[in-house]
């Protein structure tokens, strides 16, 4: 009996034991503090972006104290200077990227896989490029969809009615032309391949083909981006550099343009910038009949040559969980890529931020292949001479599908 009984106590200590161990082992960041330094390295972004970052990692490191975030934004043309400095083993801790380099930059090597995170509360479609073969490189901190943008006061004088969710593309056209007027044009557009992808592919077709070749030869290819090269030939539609200013939030807020098509992070550029300016947002005119517009989506992604990875790690935590997220959407007016958010903060109601929520069901990601950045690039050098009226818009288009598929080796 007695034996009994000591055995029962020792099984009864060692459970006791193991639960505690156990205890431990269910809280690591209260047995085990990360402390480091890290760079952190963005592109160049407007003031109101550069100002809502700062905010957010004076707030980490208020609960970090063990880890400084060196914030270091880079200039020129960002992947080129990043993946020069990865390729050299100078890269940033912490990066951000954008989908449509995912294909290169995983497929490069250049990223740690991120293990363990829970990404069920995330849009599938703003993770998908940032997975592959069942693991993830980089969590998506936000989104943006275009949407249009007008100056009220424009439609008030010319006496035109404000435009509506969905019109049709006639309907937009025709809108253009009416406010085009002296020195204001209708339209303010961007001829990046950024903004042309989703009208390009509206209809169905692809500007890459499924093994990645460059396929701007396609009729509808031609017609999606055509409808914009037309408005500009009208003269109803004007670049941001043919009027002399930075970009399409600098033609809307002083008056140059009606209309711009843009993201949310215009919002904070005209609040900080044009006080004065009453504006309104609708959904994007409609292709072919059908609901179209660009998504957008960037992702925070670790050095898979970092030497301070755990400090990475907890960084990554700290901007892409509900909280921080929640917070570094109220500051530079992008969306949430968690949909739990998107419910919480009331998105969907809000009369700036609803057109672009509603956008997210129909929109075309800017992501694909690998050889999508080069793609971008020469399409970027191009498209000049195209509006320029040097290079007939399918010859050019020709040309970017030549060009592209010769550099990629296809």
């Amino acid at each position: 009996m007695k034996k009994l009984l000591l055995l029962l106590a020792m099984i009864i200590a060692m459970v006791s034991c193991g639960g505690k161990t156990a205890e431990k082992k269910d809280a690591p960041t209260e047995a085990k503090k990360v402390s480091g330094n890290i760079r952190f390295a963005t592109w160049t972004g407007n003031p109101e972006e550069d100002k809502a970052l700062k905010m957010m990692i004076a707030e980490f490191e208020k609960a970090n104290p063990g880890i400084k975030v060196e914030y270091t934004p880079l200039t020129g043309d960002y992947n080129q200077v990043l993946t020069t400095q990865m390729s050299g083993g100078q890269g940033p801790d912490v990066f951000y990227y954008d989908a449509y380099t995912a294909g290169q930059y995983i497929g490069d090597d250049y990223l740690e896989p991120i293990e363990g995170y829970d990404l069920s509360d995330f849009y599938p479609a703003m993770v998908a490029p940032f997975v592959k073969d069942g693991k993830t490189y980089g969590i998506p901190k936000d989104f943006s969809t275009l949407a249009l943008y007008y100056n009220k006061d424009m439609f008030t004088k010319a006496g035109l009615p404000e435009p509506k969710d969905k019109m049709t593309w006639e309907e937009f056209v025709d809108l253009s032309k009416k406010l085009t007027k002296g020195d204001v044009v209708g339209f303010g557009g961007n001829f990046d391949l950024a903004r042309l992808k989703y009208a390009a592919e509206a209809s169905g077709a692809k500007i890459e083909t499924a093994d990645g070749k460059a396929n701007f030869t396609d009729p509808e290819v031609v017609k999606g981006i055509k409808q914009f090269v037309d408005m500009h030939n009208e003269k109803i539609l004007v670049t941001a550099e043919e009027k002399g200013a930075g970009w399409a939030g600098d033609l809307l807020g002083t008056g140059k343009v009606a209309m711009v098509m843009e993201g949310p992070w215009i919002q904070p550029f005209l609040a900080q910038n044009f006080k004065d300016l009453k504006y309104g947002v609708v959904e994007m005119p409609l292709i072919n009949g059908k609901p179209a517009t660009a998504a957008y989506t960037v992702s925070l992604g670790i050095n898979a040559d970092s030497k301070n990875k755990e400090a990475a790690r907890v960084f990554i935590n700290f901007m892409t969980s509900a909280e921080g997220m929640e917070k570094w959407s109220a500051a530079y007016k992008v969306l949430p890529t968690r949909k739990s958010l998107v419910a919480k903060m009331g998105l969907a109601t809000d009369p700036l931020l609803k057109a672009h929520v509603a956008g997210a069901e129909y929109a075309n990601l800017w992501a694909g292949s690998p050889n999508l950045r080069t793609t971008y690039l020469n399409f970027g050098k191009t498209m000049p001479l195209i509006l320029q009226g040097k290079v007939k818009l399918e010859d050019g288009l020709k040309q970017i599908t030549e060009t592209t598929n010769a550099e990629a080796g296809k």
